[in-house]
């Protein structure tokens, strides 16, 4: 799309180009062209329109002026190509944010099927038989496991290829988190918008209860670039909940 100082110029250019061929058909001046031979000794002269004379003269200056005017085309295509590929970079960068996986760690607490016998208060036991047939059987879910979940927020797949997992008592909680003692390797492919997909990171519930998990995820985007993100949550008696820390816990990059 062409600026309006651009359409501005090209509008007086077009407006002189018809001006000099009304010039040209309305007057007709004849204007001489000459040229010296060597071989003859002699001068031959050609008369032309305004027009016809415009433009051989301004050929003359071309020719005489070639090599500068050469270079300075380049160096206005130069100009012209990088303003080009800057626009495409920028253009690119913005795709890559807005276009782009965006993985984060999370947890998902796992339950078991258990049961649970009673015998009613007000059942009356006269020998084992009538006990055993009084018992009440119900089903309980019981949190039997700490899994280690990734999602996929973004519009693009990602590739995730390790996962750092650090469980630690609260009060035990680094003020700079560390990553490199606890990585382990993984190959999870995300498809987008994939949510909580559980890896093969758990821990026992009840090792962890009270607790703080933090990790930070591992993985690559569809541009090829390694990115990675964390995550920190509090093991309590309902489940994993989000825990407050310094921003490099949560930090993505």
């Amino acid at each position: 799309m062409l600026s309006k100082r651009t359409g501005q110029i090209l509008e007086v250019c077009t407006y002189a180009a018809f001006g000099l061929i009304a010039i040209s058909f309305a007057f007709d001046p004849n204007y001489k062209v000459c040229q010296y031979s060597e071989a003859a000794k002699h001068e031959y002269c050609s008369s032309y329109s305004v027009v016809l004379f415009l433009l051989i003269k301004v050929g003359d200056v071309i020719n005489y002026y070639g090599v500068a005017i050469t270079a300075l085309a380049t160096i206005v295509v130069a100009r012209f190509t990088r303003t080009i590929y800057l626009v495409n970079q920028s253009q690119l960068r913005l795709g890559h944010q807005i276009e782009r996986a965006y993985v984060a760690g999370g947890i998902m607490i796992e339950f078991e099927l258990d049961y649970a016998f009673t015998i009613p208060p007000n059942a009356v036991v006269l020998d084992a038989d009538d006990g055993l047939m009084s018992v009440q059987r119900k089903k309980i879910e019981k949190p039997r496991w700490v899994v280690i979940t990734v999602s996929n927020h973004g519009k693009t797949p990602a590739f995730v290829s390790a996962i750092s997992v650090v469980p630690c008592a609260a009060n035990e909680l680094p003020s700079v988190p560390e990553y490199d003692s606890a990585k382990r390797d993984v190959e999870i492919r995300l498809s987008p918008m994939t949510i909580d997909a559980p890896t093969v990171l758990k821990y026992e519930v009840q090792e962890t209860r009270g607790k703080i998990i933090y990790g930070r995820v591992y993985y690559t985007d569809i541009f090829r670039a390694n990115r990675s993100s964390g995550f920190i949550m509090r093991i309590g008696s309902a489940g994993a909940v989000p825990f407050e820390a310094a921003a490099e816990y949560t930090a993505w990059d």
